[in-house]
Order: C-alpha cells, then structure tokens, then sequence
C-alpha cells in the first residue's frame, strides 16, 4: 500500500512536465516548419544543381539567358525596329510594306516631335490592316519616345524596342534597326534564304577601335541631352569640366545601323555581369552616343567580339568632304547600289523615284501592297498568307552572299578583331591585279569601294630595298595620306580657296581643300622657322594624279592661327606644296556642319555655340606652275596652259 502511494505521488509531475514537453515541441515545431523545408529543399537544390553543373565560374556565367539557339536547318527570323520622326508617316508606311514578312516581328515607332495625328494614324493602319492584324506581328510603340540623334535617347529607344521584342517572344534570331529613310536592296526571301547558310552568332556591326577626332570631339567633351527629361526637342547642351578616356574599358566607333543576334541582344537588356549598364551609364553623356554604345559593349566582351563583322549590310554614299549627314540617294546612285550587294540603302527622300525603280527592278513591288514572297497567296497577290517556309530567293540573295563571304573571312573561327592583315605579297598582288585593298572587286579610276575608303598609304621601312612584312588595312574609316593635285600645283577647285593665317609670326598661305585627307606644311615654312619634326616611319603619300611624293616627317600639335581661329593639329612634311600649307579633310571633319559660299569664298561653321567665318583670297586667278614644281610633277600627262582671248 505504501509503494503504491509513492507511484502515485510521482505519477502527477510526471504527467505535467510530459504535457510541457509537448507544449514546447508544438511550439518549435510550428515556428519552423516552413523554414525547415525551406532550407531542406535548398540543401536538394544545391546537390542538383552540383550534378547538372558541368563547368566552373562565376555565378553570373550561370544564368540560364535564353532557350537555346535554333538549329542551322531551321528557316531564321527577323525582328525589326522601323523608327521615324516628323513627317516620316508615309515613309515608314512604305518602308514595312517593303519589308513585310509574316515570320518576321515588327515595331515601328514614330517619335515624340512627330504630330500627334501622325502617330494615331498609324496606329490605326497597323490595326485596321487586314494581314496586320490577323498575323499580330507588327507592333506600334503607343507611348512615343523623344529621339534625338546626337544624345542617348536613340540608344534608349533601340533598347525600349529590343525588350518589347522579346517579350512578343524568342522566336527570332537577329535584330535590324531601321530608319524611315532606309530601304530593302534585296526581299526578304533572299534575306532569309541568305541568313540560313551563316553561322546564326554572327553580329553585323561596323565598328574600329581608331577614334582619332572622335576622341576629343565626342568621347572627352561632357554633355547633356534634354531629350531625356523634356517633352520638346532641343539640341544637346556642353558641360564643363571635360573627361579623360576611359580606362577600365577599350572604346569603339562605327555605324548606327546594325544586325544584332538575339543573344546579343538579350545580354544588351539583361547584362549579367552589368558591363551594359556601365556603358549606358557612360554612354549618357556622350556625343553621338549610337555611333558607340553597341559597338563598344559588344568588342568588350571575349565572347560576343569573335562574333562581330564590320559591316552594317548598308550601302551609305558619304559627301566629300564627309558631313554629319550622307548623301541623299537618287537613281545616279542606282548601279552602285547594286554592286553593293548590301541589303538595305540609305537615305531616301519620301517618294524618289529611285525607289520606285528599285521596286520595279529589285523588289518586283507593286505601288502599295507587300515585297512578294514565297508565303503569298490569295488574289490579289499577297492578301493572304500561305506556307510561311517557302522560301523564293532571287538574284538579290546571289548579290548578299558575296558581300557576306567577303566580311566573314575572318570572323569564322578564330576571330582576330576588327583589323584585317594583308601580307606584303598579298598587298603587291592585289596591285598587280588591279584588286581593291577593301575588298575583292576591280579597282579602276574613279571606282568606289563599298567600305568608305579614300586611299592607300604604302609603308616604307628607312635601308630595305624590297620591304617584306606585314601591313596592317583598317576595315573601318580611316583616313591615310593623300593631297590633292590642286593643293599641289596651285590651281583652283571648287572644293578649294586660300587664306592668310600665321605659323607663330610668319603668315603664311593656307590652302583650304576638301580634296585633301590630311593636312600638310611645305618644307620650307618648316625649315625657315625651325619647327620640331618627328621623324619616324618614312610615307608615301598619293597624288590626286597617281604620282607619289615622300613625306619626310610630321609636325605635331602645330598651331596655326586663322583669322582669330587658333588651329592645332598635326601636320605632314612634304618638300614641294604650291601652297605654304594645307587643311584638309583630317581638320575640316572636326568642325561640324560647314556651310561654304564659293562664290563669295566664306565659309562658316560653329565651335562651342560660336559661330566663326572665314574669309578666302579674292585672287583666283590661276598660279603659273616654277620649273621645280614642273619637273616634280612630271610623268605621263600634259599640261596645259589656257589662254583667255579677252
């Protein structure tokens, strides 16, 4: 009886504290539960992720960015952005009418300057278009965006078009960036058929690495676009203090208009290892900031730079001299289209009858209605879709792949970058051909190479008879030596006048001359006033008239003073200059804009919102050439003295 009152006494403490052991264990139970699977399900993902993971690196190289790439048999896709601005309504319409492809994706954007009515009107065509809007792969940035070429805002509005792209999906596989002012060469059956035969990473981007004027008139100057921030246009505005070249990444310059895969394009939105965002950063205060951003993102980064062929597949005819604008097209410009072999054209003004050939003769296009295709059926032609991967190149697609064998030499396989290397002997053979330096067509007088080049400069190595190395051709503009005959022997021209300006206290003649792609000192003002000389690798510099004069040296950051305008650049040695010196492309293109009155002999233009003229020599009449300068010219040729009978 007493054992049992003992079991009993016992019986009550334990039966509380096992109530309070269950109590507490409800209570962690409950508190973490969720995170106790939480952290269970991480310590699963992780193995998994061990198994699967096949490489090693960094987290950023881990990110799962797009599905993988179609295959090569597959039948590509384009996605365009086709933008224009006040005016521009007509002309955007024609150009996605000549475009138009039921595979392809579309957005098409008219910018805020653009009217309002404009804008709706397109809005209403997209949506009340039959094929349009049963197709649903053209889109209309509904919320327009201030575009202004020399600013980021450009850049913000290829981006804004690159993301709404792939949200309409990823079913594309390169980008286009088009203007109102642009138009096809080729149908887009021959695009396509053309673009299933390449490797699907190349990216067509013209890009260099040479930045020369662009350095200090773009790159360091700080400025501001009020395009992001105001509703009206306004041009860009300078800030103070100006900036040094960057270190932490290499810069590049080229062509606004490119093709860009949808990797490329992907990595540009997303950026996993955020060098897109830092060159956006960058890019916000730069001058023509289109002509750089792409390019320098893209030959920044190891494995999109063995992607990039510098070519835009634009055929682009420049002025000469180059202005901020190219030329506008016309059908004098017909057959060098042509032979292009690129896929697009620019610019157009709305309506030229050149497009109106080139439907005819290239496009097969009726007024109004779609490039024919392959997919086209109904009746009239093209009023409804058929097999979408019947595919009808024509002679365009036999003209694009030349042109794209060309620039993909070298960016199959291993890529050395933007440059391309000719040998010695290559160089003598291509001469010996008659072969253009550029490319693989004939050189004649007069021909123009599809790559903007002016000329050739032959480098001479000082004690070696037959120079045997390699010499490097940049594919991208670059302008090397040449001075024109009239800079020369003293005659006029009309892309030519003189004035007086000053080397320290001499004045001297100065021989303003567009014809020119550098600028030269006569030896004598060199020797007579003791000018420093840097003497290094030994030029020849071509003639206008083919002859070819040694260049002894160059004189650097040589100030030259004009009328009020202090000048410095650097300047080439050559023994005989009919004029004491000479300004050529390599100056005029830093200034901008310029407006030249020949006939008054003014030319103006505008340096940090001043606006500056200069005044030319009235005395036009023509220089009797010296025995010397005779002798020096001499060669195949005449010369002939005119004699006015007044």
């Amino acid at each position: 009886m007493g054992s049992l009152n003992v079991e009993k006494r016992w019986a009550f403490p334990l039966v509380i504290s096992s109530l309070i052991c269950l109590f507490l264990l409800a209570t962690c139970f409950n508190m973490g539960l969720v995170s106790s699977l939480h952290t269970i399900n991480q310590i699963f993902n992780i193995f998994q992720s061990r198994i699967n993971q096949t490489t090693e690196g960094y987290a950023e190289t881990k990110v799962s960015q797009s599905p993988p790439p179609p295959l090569p048999s597959q039948i590509p896709r384009f996605a365009y952005l086709v933008s224009g601005s006040k005016g521009d309504l007509e002309k955007l319409w024609r150009t996605l009418h000549s475009l138009y492809h039921p595979r392809n994706q579309y957005v098409v954007h008219l910018d805020l300057e653009s009217p309002a009515n404009e804008r709706l009107e397109l809005a209403s065509r997209v949506e009340k278009h039959p094929v349009f809007s049963k197709v649903g792969n053209v889109y209309m940035i509904s919320k327009a965006n201030m575009v202004t070429y020399k600013g980021p805002t450009m850049v913000a509005n290829t981006l804004h078009a690159c993301a709404i792209l792939l949200k309409m999906g990823k079913d594309w596989d390169w980008f286009i960036n088009l203007s109102a002012s642009d138009y096809p060469l080729v149908t887009q059956d021959d695009l396509i058929h053309t673009f299933s035969t390449i490797n699907r990473n190349l990216n067509f981007i013209e890009h260099t690495s040479k930045l020369e004027w662009k350095a200090d008139k773009r790159a360091m100057p700080l400025i501001v676009d009020p395009g992001l921030y105001s509703t009206t246009k306004a041009d860009i505005y300078w800030a103070m203090p100006r900036r040094s070249l960057p270190t932490a990444f290499k810069l590049f310059t080229g062509s606004a208009w490119m093709v860009l895969t949808r990797s490329f394009v992907e990595y540009l939105i997303w950026g996993w290892d955020n060098l897109p965002r830092t060159l956006l950063m960058y890019y916000t205060n730069f001058v023509s900031s289109p002509e750089g951003y792409f390019h320098t993102v893209i030959c920044n980064v190891p494995e999109y730079a063995q992607t990039a062929v510098s070519h835009d597949l634009h055929y682009i005819a420049w002025d000469n001299p180059p202005k901020q604008h190219p030329h506008t097209l016309t059908l004098n410009d017909t057959d060098h289209m042509i032979a292009s072999g690129a896929a697009f054209a620019r610019k157009f003004k709305r309506d030229d009858p050149v497009l109106d050939k080139i439907d005819k003769d290239l496009l097969h296009r009726k007024n109004g209605t779609f490039t024919p295709g392959g997919w086209c059926s109904g009746k009239p032609k093209c009023s409804e879709v058929g097999d979408l991967d019947k595919i009808k190149p024509g002679p365009g697609a036999h003209r694009l792949k030349r042109l794209i064998a060309r620039r993909t030499t070298q960016a199959q396989g291993t890529f050395s970058g933007p440059v391309r290397r000719l040998t010695g002997h290559e160089a003598r053979e291509r001469r010996e051909k008659g072969l253009c330096f550029y490319c693989d067509e004939r050189y004649v007088p007069g021909y123009r190479c599809s790559r903007p080049q002016l000329f050739m400069m032959v480098d001479v190595q000082p004690n070696e008879e037959e120079p045997n190395m390699d010499m490097d051709i940049e594919l991208a503009e670059e302008a090397i030596p040449e001075i024109s005959f009239h800079a020369l022997a003293g005659t006029t021209h009309p892309q030519t006048f003189r004035v007086i300006g000053k080397v320290g206290n001499k004045e001297v003649t100065v021989l303003i001359d567009g014809g020119s792609t550098h600028n030269f000192i006569d030896q004598s003002v060199v020797t007579k006033l003791g000018l420093p000389v840097v003497h290094g690798r030994t030029f020849k510099v071509t003639v206008g008239n083919k002859e070819v004069i040694e260049c002894t040296g160059r004189c650097l950051g040589l100030s030259l003073s004009l009328q009020g305008i202090t000048i410095r650049a650097d300047f080439f040695v050559l023994p005989v200059v009919a004029c004491q010196a000479v300004l050529g492309v390599q100056w005029l293109e830093t200034l901008g804009p310029i407006e030249t009155d020949y006939k008054k002999l003014n030319m103006s233009f505008t340096q940090v919102g001043r606006i500056h003229i200069l005044k030319g020599l009235t005395n036009s009449e023509l220089a009797p050439l010296s025995d010397k300068e005779l002798l020096y010219l001499s060669g195949m040729g005449f010369f002939v003295h005119v004699i006015s009978n007044e």
